[in-house]
């Protein structure tokens, strides 16, 4: 599978799925971003 197909169904997913389940997705991918960042910054 490429990338354009992996998008394409990202995409398709996207539009199915309802607000809460974004928020859950963003919510999740903020979180890994500010842990990653802390760790970051900790181990330095």
């Amino acid at each position: 599978m490429n990338l354009d197909e992996f998008y394409q169904k990202l995409e398709e997913h996207w539009k199915k799925s309802d607000r809460d389940s974004r928020i859950i997705v963003w919510g999740g991918l903020g979180f890994m971003a500010v842990w990653l960042f802390v760790y970051a910054f900790f181990s330095l």
